[in-house]
């Protein structure tokens, strides 16, 4: 089963490098000639400003719009599989692509239901837009509970480990299995372009560790029973040299435009421990 995650990662991986290099050959400098990029580096750090993104942008399962409230019922993998649902802001859609290949590697139904600067929480209060959209998932969450859900949380604004551990506690009465998957490191500049500048070598400083980490981590630690937690910061903050860490990993860019992982280095180097973080004691 290991297999179909990685012809999925590999198949994605090289269908972005060709876009990058797509991106780039097309995109005419000073003059008219393509400007020059730092060789050896996927995405090409130029095309990844314009974006290096999950395929849940293309989709429509990441909602962007303001007032956009209505998940999809979009399925991925095992249509008739346990469900799998990943719930939260941006900081969950970077992990769409990687969990995709996990799904099909354990033969999950993937339902990525996130939005754009919206963690889901529980109870569902916030703007009218944010209250729709966090009632709309539970609901899909709820209509799955005889089959077990496994739910994905993560997001930028989760609350305190109380709030966090109330919007657990919501899932689990609902039949739903949560785990945690705490939000990428926030570099203090955007990456691409000092990348752009100054090469493979370059490496970003940090501006924080992602807003809720330290209440997630808090919250796995503390609830009864506790809660399953995946953290991203030894997974991403690599290469470190003093208070700084490396751009590009083994020819990967980590960063895109802001804060956000490239969707190339999401699937290299996430598919795995994702794939082991959603397998473990699936029949607890």
């Amino acid at each position: 089963m290991s297999l179909s995650r990685r012809a999925f990662g590999a198949s994605l991986a090289t269908g972005l490098g060709a876009l990058a290099s797509a991106c780039s050959s097309s995109s005419p400098g000073p003059g008219g000639s393509a400007p020059s990029a730092p060789a050896g580096i996927t995405p090409d750090p130029r095309s990844a400003m314009r974006g290096d993104r999950s395929f849940v942008y293309e989709t429509g399962d990441h909602l962007e719009g303001p007032g956009d409230w209505r998940p999809t019922e979009s399925v991925y993998g095992d249509r008739s599989g346990r469900p799998m649902y990943l719930v939260g802001d941006s900081m969950a859609a970077q992990l769409a692509s990687p969990l995709r290949a996990a799904a099909e590697a354990h033969g999950y139904a993937f339902k990525p239901r996130t939005k754009t600067k919206v963690s889901f929480r529980l109870p569902a209060t916030g703007t009218p837009t944010e209250r729709r959209w966090r009632r709309a998932v539970f609901d899909q969450i709820r209509a799955d509970r005889s089959r077990r859900p496994l739910v994905i949380a993560t997001g930028q604004h989760m609350g305190d480990a109380h709030e966090i551990i109330r919007t657990v506690e919501g899932l689990r009465a609902v039949g739903a299995e949560v785990r945690l998957v705490t939000v990428s490191p926030v570099p203090s500049t955007d990456v691409p372009p000092e990348v752009a500048e100054h090469g493979r070598d370059h490496h970003w400083r940090l501006k924080h560790w992602g807003s809720s980490r330290a209440a997630m981590r808090e919250a796995a630690r503390t609830a009864e029973p506790s809660i399953p937690l995946l953290d991203l910061q030894p997974l991403v903050a690599r290469g470190r040299e003093g208070d700084t860490y490396a751009s590009v990993v083994d020819g990967v860019l980590v960063f895109g435009p802001g804060s956000h992982l490239t969707d190339t280095f999401a699937t290299r180097f996430l598919a795995d421990p994702l794939e082991e973080f959603t397998a473990r004691d699936v029949a607890g």
